[in-house]
């Protein structure tokens, strides 16, 4: 019986020290509590302005919702601001894009438009502080510190509130170790959803957030999927709750409730959401 205590007290030690979160200070996450994020920006193909655009972003800004974004580098390492590897989706090319310059990208419509592939540069300046931003990291295997590092020049003087978050938990641990006050977030979904992009080990260990032993992240980003059982106790420990990407406005009032930040599409919620905390 004492080597079975022994044993069972040694496994949940080691599922805290796995999972455990950094619980944020309220001066951290108040920006980002009880709002609706616009996924990609405010878009609508309908009405010409597709995602991660300057037109949706401007859009976002006027309704007053916060904006989620995803960054990138170029062939020739700028940083722009668009979701997929590939630019088939957006562009109809099949190949990626850090096969392409800037330049060479602006060659290039989205969705059939006219509308270009943003630099990031460009969108904080359209942005200019008058919304929280949560900023997602689109790293490869071999760029995720330069781009830590080159997206941080940028960011360290802006002046506007902004958030971090990434499927890559190196980015988050880099956030961790370099800028520990900036608010970062793990992005998680099910085993299931996860393994289309990637080994079924890392998919395992990141739906379970055990990456959580090196980034430390202040708040959990999880799909509209079921929730794995570390997930559930890592924010049981104090990470804040996202979600990501409500597109049912009749979901709209569950998933605010269940959660400190809402990242939305196709709807027009309002911008922010009342906790019971009180807070707005």
């Amino acid at each position: 019986m004492t080597i079975l205590a022994i044993i069972v007290f040694l496994v949940c030690t080691i599922t805290l020290v796995l999972v455990e979160p950094k619980v944020p200070s309220k001066d951290q996450y108040g920006p980002f509590f009880a709002r609706n994020f616009a996924h990609r920006g405010l878009h609508n193909i309908k009405e010409n302005i597709p995602e991660n655009t300057m037109a949706a972003f401007h859009r976002a800004k006027e309704h007053g919702y916060g904006i989620e974004l995803d960054i990138r580098f170029t062939k020739d390492k700028r940083i722009v601001v668009f979701h997929d590897d590939g630019l088939k989706r957006a562009c109809g090319v099949e190949k990626n894009v850090n096969e392409f310059t800037f330049d060479e990208l602006e060659n290039f419509g989205l969705f059939g438009t006219d509308h270009k592939i943003p630099l990031f540069s460009d969108v904080l300046k359209e942005i200019g502080g008058a919304v929280p931003m949560i900023v997602e990291f689109k790293s490869t295997m071999s760029d995720y510190k330069e781009l830590c590092q080159d997206a941080w020049k940028m960011l360290s003087s802006y002046e506007g509130q902004f958030c971090i978050e990434s499927f890559d938990p190196r980015v988050v641990a880099w956030f961790n170790k370099h800028h520990a006050n900036v608010l970062r977030g793990q992005l998680t979904s099910s085993v299931r959803d996860l393994s289309g992009g990637t080994s079924k080990i890392f998919a395992f260990a990141i739906s379970n957030v055990l990456t959580n032993v090196i980034a430390r992240p202040h708040f959990i980003a999880h799909s509209t999927d079921k929730k794995s059982p570390m997930v559930i106790l890592c924010q049981w420990l104090g990470a804040k709750r996202f979600i990501w990407t409500v597109r049912d406005p009749a979901l709209a009032d569950k998933y605010e409730l269940e959660n400190d930040g809402v990242i939305f599409e196709n709807y027009l919620p309002k911008p922010k959401f009342y906790k019971e905390t009180g807070e707005r």
